[in-house]
């Protein structure tokens, strides 16, 4: 019976209970009749993760452009918790993986694409509260939209935002007239859930210290307050129930792994919240503070055992900003995953002291062969006066990249171009010195200001960005300008540095590793089919490798992108390329017949075609 409960509507549980004189003084999960009455919903929205303008008309480094479809682990958090503490009800609608079906050619505007999802929902569901995670600027424009849209399906919705913007950008959001009715400030849980808790939400957000509405932000003397939870073990186990959870399938951001597969399912999880560490251009302290907090082991075990046994799951991408905070701890859970016959993904949280040869080999065994390393600059002084990444030096670079080629680890290495203060000089110091390293493949982004980091009030203080002019930034569009660079010249000399050192100086074509170097400018190939570097180098792969009739194939197109395109014929004539690569004709001694050609392996280095990574 009381499954017949839970299932109805709240109207028809409140009617149920009236009608049924034994159902009086029943309790539902600990919840008396009264309290059922007052069930709550909840509905929250997760808005694209990049711009419209980015959808839209991506830049041309960027046509690998992607839609991040990761597991969004703070509203499945959020919802498992105010499920357990307010006995509400909760809907999640991610637009992301929705976004993904979709051809830009599809959409003139997002508003459309969110009236027809949103609509019916709103509907159907009717729920009391409506909140909207704004992790990213890029997300802003699109998030007032969704907002707008909100208000204008149901006038009567209480709206509501939270995540790093909101926390972050408070003041400015309240700046002028907003959609939203208030802004959750900082992690989500406990605020959320005192709201839902509540009798009436305007007095409930009027005297908290974790919500900010319009008139408190009118208050001069007013700072909000976090409300952090100590022991990590409080939150229940995520909701991965109100997810479509084959929609995740697809996981961009980890379908570049050449181990992934999209009809195995990638399941986002985090062990710990928190970083200590200072880097500059960071802001995730502004939500998790600088203070490691942690799932116990024994919490984390349970979740990964119940991932195995309700969902089948073979995939896990592991979001912690400092995993590696606890070394012996993140070894035990690595060989609890490998115990589980799961495969595990860092998509961030390594830090590079933290990858000892131990820890290395043991990833090597857990099954973990590829890696993202956060060098994030080849110049030292940029590095540890500019980014505050003292913790790191060229030595403990160099000392795991050799253990990483030793070992076998793919290695993806992320840099930043365009610091405040970086000069013309550190950027070619910090490009020789990444020629040096063995690096497989390395993902180029101009520095982008996030609102809450050092980065970012330094650029306000010394008027690199305007108020306005930082919104939207990410990672791809350069938004900077110092006395040193303008952002048009940033994501130039970002897109040449990504040319050299994954095509010029590509350390697996350097090594002679051809079958490697190969299947990396194929995984270029395969997103975009008139990359001329990328049929240039595929093709001298295939020379190196005896593979006369494909080389051909490539070498054909490559001469017809570089004599009918003005664009590489400038970064051909920069490099000194040829301009023509020779066509072996089929009676050379040295052509090899297709039926005899050696088969090229499947690309192995699949990091190279993650969504952050330029062409």
């Amino acid at each position: 019976m009381a499954i017949l409960i839970r299932t109805l509507t709240r109207g028809s549980q409140v009617r149920a209970i009236n009608r049924c004189e034994s159902f009086r003084n029943i309790c539902y999960n600990g919840y008396t009749k009264d309290q059922i009455k007052h069930v709550k919903r909840l509905l929250l929205l997760i808005p694209p993760y990049i711009s419209f303008e980015s959808f839209k008309s991506p830049l041309f480094t960027e046509r690998n452009n992607t839609i991040n479809t990761d597991m969004p682990l703070g509203a499945i958090s959020i919802s498992s918790y105010v499920k357990k503490y307010a006995n509400s009800e909760v809907k999640i609608l991610d637009f992301n993986p929705l976004l993904y079906s979709y051809d830009s050619s599809e959409l003139d505007s997002f508003g459309s694409f969110f009236k027809h999802h949103l609509g019916p929902v709103i509907k159907d569901y009717n729920p009391d509260a409506i909140g909207i995670s704004i992790l990213f600027t890029a997300s802003y424009s699109c998030s007032l939209e969704l907002a707008s849209i909100v208000k204008e399906i149901n006038p009567n919705s209480f709206v509501f935002a939270g995540g790093g913007v909101p926390t972050s950008m408070w003041k400015y959001m309240f700046k002028s007239e907003s959609p939203f009715d208030a802004l959750s400030y900082g992690e989500g849980e406990r605020p959320i859930n005192d709201l839902l808790n509540s009798d009436n939400f305007y007095q409930l957000i009027a005297s908290h210290s974790s919500w900010i509405t319009p008139k408190k932000a009118l208050d001069q003397t007013f700072e909000p307050k976090h409300d952090w939870i100590s022991d990590l073990d409080e939150i229940p186990i995520y909701d991965y129930e109100e997810l479509e959870i084959d929609n995740y399938a697809i996981a961009p951001v980890c379908s570049g792994f050449s181990s992934h597969n999209e009809s195995k399912i990638i399941f986002n999880m985090a062990t710990s919240r928190g970083c200590p560490y200072k880097c500059t251009f960071c802001a995730s302290h502004d939500v998790h503070g600088y203070t490691m907090r942690y799932h116990s082991r024994e919490r984390i075990y349970e979740d990964i055992r119940l991932l195995k046994q309700k969902y089948g799951c073979q995939r896990i991408a592991i979001q912690d900003d400092h995993f590696m905070g606890d070394h012996r701890r993140a070894k035990d859970i690595i060989r609890f995953i490998k115990d589980m016959d799961i495969q595990v993904f860092f998509q961030s949280g390594v830090t590079m002291f933290s990858l000892t040869r131990d820890m290395l080999e043991l990833m090597v065994e857990s099954g973990i062969n590829e890696i993202v390393l956060p060098i994030e600059s080849g110049s030292e002084r940029i590095a540890k006066e500019v980014m505050k990444k003292g913790h790191v030096s060229r030595k403990i670079i160099h000392r795991v990249v050799k253990d990483c080629r030793e070992l076998g680890i793919q290695m993806d290495g992320n840099i930043l171009c365009g610091m405040p203060g970086e000069t013309e000089q550190d950027i070619q110091e910090g490009l020789d010195f990444l020629k040096s390293l063995d690096v497989n493949w390395y993902r180029i982004h101009v520095a982008t200001p996030l609102p809450g980091s050092e980065l970012f009030d330094d650029c306000v203080e010394k008027g690199y960005i305007d108020e306005d002019g930082h919104i939207g930034g990410d990672y791809k569009r350069a938004k900077i300008t110092t006395p040193d660079f303008s952002p048009d010249y940033i994501e130039k000399r970002a897109y040449e540095m990504n040319l050299e050192l994954n095509f010029i100086f590509n350390s697996d074509f350097r090594l002679g590793l051809y079958e490697k170097s190969f299947s990396a400018f194929q995984n270029v190939i395969n997103i975009t089919t008139d990359h001329a570097f990328a049929y240039y180098f595929a093709a001298k792969s295939l020379l190196a490798l005896e593979n006369i009739a494909l080389y051909n194939e490539y070498a054909t197109i490559y001469n017809r992108i570089a004599s009918d395109s003005q664009y590489w014929q400038a970064f051909i004539h920069k490099y000194g390329l040829n301009n023509r690569l020779e066509i072996i004709p089929k009676t050379s001694p040295n052509h090899i017949p297709t039926s005899e050609t050696p088969k090229v392996k499947t690309p192995v280095s699949g990091i190279l075609t993650q969504a952050s990574t330029p062409l």
